[in-house]
């Protein structure tokens, strides 16, 4: 997914993303519930932290991916028409 976004010109946004999930929901996660709850305070609920962070990651995408795809695919879209009416104008003089 970060790597769509990057292809869409946008390479900020995913390293932003990864990084929050990658780095900061794992720390949360290891000092809040890891530490208050000591029925997960258990080595399978860490090695748990890795997948529920990507799932995460992958839900904060989503919305981002949308928006952005949208976005670029109206620029596209613009261009196309432009180049179209261009390429009719120039047949239109050109008969």
């Amino acid at each position: 997914m970060s790597a769509y976004l990057r292809g869409l010109e946008h390479p900020v946004t995913p390293t932003i993303i990864t990084l929050f999930g990658a780095c900061v929901l794992r720390l949360v996660f290891i000092f809040t519930i890891f530490q208050m709850i000591p029925e997960i305070h258990t080595l399978p609920w860490l090695y748990a932290s890795f997948p529920i962070s990507w799932c995460v990651v992958i839900l904060i995408y989503i919305p981002f991916i949308v928006v952005f795809s949208r976005r670029v695919f109206k620029i596209i879209e613009l261009k196309n028409n432009i180049i179209g009416y261009r390429k009719a104008d120039k047949i239109a003089i050109n008969n």
